[in-house]
């Protein structure tokens, strides 16, 4: 029977095995678990810059250690982050 873990797993894109295979590995510690990645989407993983748990995507395929929207977008600010000033220069 399969281990079961109880974590949400913190997946890094690696090669492994003699064939360099890329399989989705969790990074962490004592865990043994990993995926090919055409099982890898939609699955449940945590940032690696800020460690809140996200769903991995096409888009988070693309990074080795993928990050949350959140953290990806982080240039574009929250909406909360305007100054009323900048909100009202149009109007």
């Amino acid at each position: 029977m399969a281990k079961r873990y109880f974590h949400i797993h913190k997946y890094k894109r690696i090669e492994w095995g003699d064939n360099k295979t890329l399989v989705w590995r969790c990074m962490m510690e004592n865990c043994a678990h990993y995926l090919h990645e055409p099982m890898v989407e939609g699955k449940r993983s945590v940032c690696w810059k800020c460690g809140k748990p996200f769903i991995m995507t096409k888009a988070h395929l693309m990074r080795v250690k993928p990050k949350c929207d959140a953290c990806v977008n982080y240039k574009a600010g929250p909406i909360g982050e305007l100054k009323l000033d900048e909100l009202l220069k149009g109007i």
